[in-house]
């Protein structure tokens, strides 16, 4: 009898995950009346939410990740054009909390290196080199998110790394700096 009560349980909390699951993917999706665009529409939403970011097993921080894929050359890395060009856009217009926190992330723990190529989940520099996108990319995420949700807590809390952002942007050269500067 306890065999069976236990698989009941399973069945039962199992269901019961899936079934939030299904609802919470089905509140998220969006539709333009093409079946085919919202194919492809859909699965990236999805994906951005469900896949390019989450919470690390170790640590519990909000982190993003361009790609999780073992076939990628680099798997499990940050890029601020992806996620914050690519991926945020879908998350925002699901997801204006998980949004802020993106933004949080990125404006936080990716801060010291944004406009490098391409760093670890950390922020430390995987792969030099400067990228003017990457480098706006997060001034257009933060644009786009006061945008839609009126919400300037954001640029209130990363005044100072907006600032020096600006700076660059403004600074000889096109923005490319040394990143001692940062």
């Amino acid at each position: 009898a306890g065999v069976l009560l236990n698989k009941k349980f399973e069945r039962d909390v199992l269901d019961g995950v899936l079934d939030q699951a299904d609802a919470d993917a089905h509140r998220r999706t969006r539709t333009t009346r093409d079946p085919e665009l919202d194919k492809i529409m859909n699965r990236n939403l999805l994906f951005s939410t469900y896949s390019a970011w989450g919470r690390a097993i170790d640590t519990e921080q909000f982190t993003g990740m361009t790609s999780r894929s073992n076939r990628y050359y680099v798997s499990a890395a940050y890029w601020d054009r992806d996620a914050l060009l690519w991926s945020f856009p879908a998350v925002l217009d699901s997801d204006p909390a998980r949004a802020r926190e993106i933004l949080d992330y990125a404006l936080g723990v990716q801060a010291r290196n944004i406009g490098i190529h391409s760093r670890f989940i950390d922020g430390v520099v995987l792969e030099d080199g400067f990228e003017l996108d990457e480098l706006v990319a997060p001034i257009v995420a933060l644009a786009s998110y006061v945008d839609k949700t009126q919400d300037m807590s954001v640029v209130e809390r990363h005044r100072g790394v907006l600032d020096t952002l600006l700076e660059k942007l403004r600074a000889p050269g096109g923005g490319v700096w040394d990143r001692d500067q940062t």
